[in-house]
């Protein structure tokens, strides 16, 4: 267990530093940095995370969250977020990438090369 948890660990840390590393603007880490470390919340300012959600799903058969998982099916936006004093706007932009026994270095490799294309095909407004 004390294995699993510093991989799941060294995953997170791995995407936390890349997401740093992207163009300002993109996405946003809402995440602490103390936060479990097989969960991690991102922002994609101006876009709808539901969208970004089933774009990664249909267009590069990547599968992550909207929102929390709490409020996942709701129209709401999700009180957990809130809590962690994000906006409105955040919590819409949000998505929630869960690590876990299967997940690979590899796979957070493909969440960050497909971005490129995400901003090509789903373009901020105006």
């Amino acid at each position: 267990q004390a294995r699993e948890f510093a991989r799941l660990q060294q995953l997170n840390q791995f995407l936390r530093a890349a997401i740093a590393a992207l163009p300002p603007g993109l996405c946003q880490l809402l995440s602490p940095a103390d936060a479990i470390p097989h969960i991690l919340c991102l922002a994609f300012p101006g876009r709808e995370g539901a969208i970004v959600t089933r774009w990664l799903a249909e267009r590069k058969d990547i599968l992550v969250g909207s929102g929390s998982a709490c409020s996942a099916e709701s129209a709401e936006s999700s009180h957990v977020l809130r809590a962690m004093g994000c906006s409105a706007a955040e919590a819409r932009s949000s998505l929630r990438i869960s690590l876990g026994y299967a997940s690979q270095q590899e796979d957070l490799e493909a969440f960050l090369a497909a971005l490129p294309d995400l901003v090509t095909e789903y373009p901020l407004p105006g």
